[in-house]
C-alpha cells in the first residue's frame, strides 16, 4: 500500500525537537495522530492509525489528496452506503464542481451575498480581530477552492488545508491552484494539503488550526451540531471559527421588523419545506447560528447579514 505513518512520519514527516509541524492529519475513527509533518503526506502512499489499524490513501495520481474518509481503502463492493440528502451529494458531480465557479457562485448575489473578494476580506478581518492563536487555516467544505486559494495568496497563514468530502470538487481545487500563475510564482502552493474528509468526523488532531472557514456550506451538511462540534474541537484555544450561510426567505424583512416578528414566517416556510420534501439544503436563523456555536464551547459571537446572506464568527475559549 506504500508508506504507512511509521515510516514516512520518521523519514519525512516528523519534525524535530524545535520544529513545529505545519501539517497533521488524525485518524477519524480514533482521532490518533497518523502523520505530521512539514509537507503533505508522500504522493503514492498511505497513512496508517496504529490503534485500529486502518490505512488511508496519500494523493496518487487521479486523485491529488488524502483519502481519510471511513470507506477510503476498503476493498468492498460498495454494499453499505449512507442514506444523504440531496444537498449533500450534488456537490460530487463533475459538472457541478465544473460550474461552481463558471455561473453557480456568481447566483449567490441575489441572496445578498457581497462576493468572494468582499466576503473575503471580512473573513480576514474577523481572523484578525477576533483570534487570539496563530496556526494553520482549515478552509473547510472548502468547494473548488475559491477561498483556499484567496488564503494561500495572503500568506498570513504558516499552511492551508482544504477539505471537502467531494473528490471532484478537490480535483478542482487543486487544478485551479496550479493554473493561478501567482500563486505559482510565490511560492503559495507549497503551503496546501488538499484532504478529502467528513465535517462531522474532522481527521485532525484536537487543537490543530487557529481558523477554521465554512463558506456558504454549513447549509449542506447533514449534520451541522456534530460538524460544529468537531469544529470546535480542532480549533486551539482562541482560534476562530468564520462561517457563511443562507438565510430564510422572511431574513430581509427580520432585519427591518426584527427576527422574532418574523419567526411565524419562518416556521411556516419549514413546514412548507417539510411537506414537499424540498428540504435539500438548510437556511438558518441568526439565533440558530449563535445558539448552535454556544451550544458547541464557542464564545463571543459576531455576524453581518445583507438579505439572505449571513456571515458570523465565534472564538474558541482560551483556558
Amino acid at each position: 500500500r506504500g508508506s504507512s505513518s511509521s515510516s514516512s512520519s520518521s523519514s519525512e514527516g516528523s519534525p524535530g525537537p524545535s520544529a513545529k509541524p505545519e501539517f497533521e492529519l488524525a485518524c477519524p475513527i480514533c482521532l490518533e495522530r497518523v502523520y505530521a509533518g512539514p509537507e503533505p503526506p508522500r504522493a503514492g502512499g498511505s497513512v496508517e492509525c496504529r490503534r485500529c489499524r486502518r490505512s488511508f490513501p496519500a494523493a496518487h495520481p487521479g486523485a491529488p489528496f488524502a483519502d481519510l474518509t471511513l470507506p477510503a481503502g476498503v476493498a468492498g463492493d460498495g454494499a453499505y452506503a449512507e442514506n444523504r440528502r440531496p444537498g449533500t451529494t450534488i456537490f460530487q458531480s463533475p459538472l457541478v464542481s465544473f460550474a461552481y465557479e463558471r455561473g453557480w457562485r456568481q447566483g449567490f448575489a441575489a441572496a445578498g451575498f457581497p462576493g468572494p473578494d468582499a466576503e473575503f476580506e471580512t473573513v480576514r478581518r474577523l481572523a484578525r480581530d477576533k483570534g487570539g492563536a496563530e496556526g494553520p487555516v482549515l478552509d473547510l467544505s472548502c468547494g473548488s477552492g475559491l477561498f483556499t486559494r484567496r488564503f494561500l495568496a495572503a500568506e498570513e497563514f504558516p499552511s492551508v488545508v482544504a477539505l471537502d468530502y467531494s473528490e471532484n470538487m478537490l480535483r478542482q481545487t487543486e487544478q485551479y491552484v496550479r493554473e493561478d500563475a501567482g500563486l505559482a510564482q510565490g511560492g503559495g502552493a507549497a503551503a496546501l494539503m488538499l484532504v478529502r474528509g467528513d465535517a462531522s468526523r474532522l481527521p485532525f488532531p484536537t487543537g490543530t488550526f487557529a481558523v477554521v472557514h465554512a463558506g456558504a456550506a454549513i447549509h449542506c451538511w447533514p449534520n451541522p451540531t456534530l460538524a460544529v462540534a468537531e469544529v470546535s474541537r480542532v480549533l486551539k484555544p482562541g482560534g476562530v471559527f468564520v462561517g457563511s450561510t443562507f438565510m430564510y426567505a422572511a431574513a430581509p424583512l427580520g432585519e427591518l421588523v426584527g427576527d422574532a416578528a418574523v419567526r411565524p414566517l419562518v416556521e411556516l416556510e419549514k413546514a412548507t419545506a417539510m411537506a414537499g420534501m424540498r428540504n435539500a439544503y438548510r437556511p438558518w436563523e441568526e439565533a440558530e447560528l449563535r445558539e448552535l456555536c454556544e451550544c458547541c464551547g464557542l464564545e463571543d459571537f459576531e455576524r453581518t447579514r445583507s438579505s439572505r446572506f449571513i456571515l458570523f464568527a465565534a472564538r474558541k475559549p482560551v483556558v
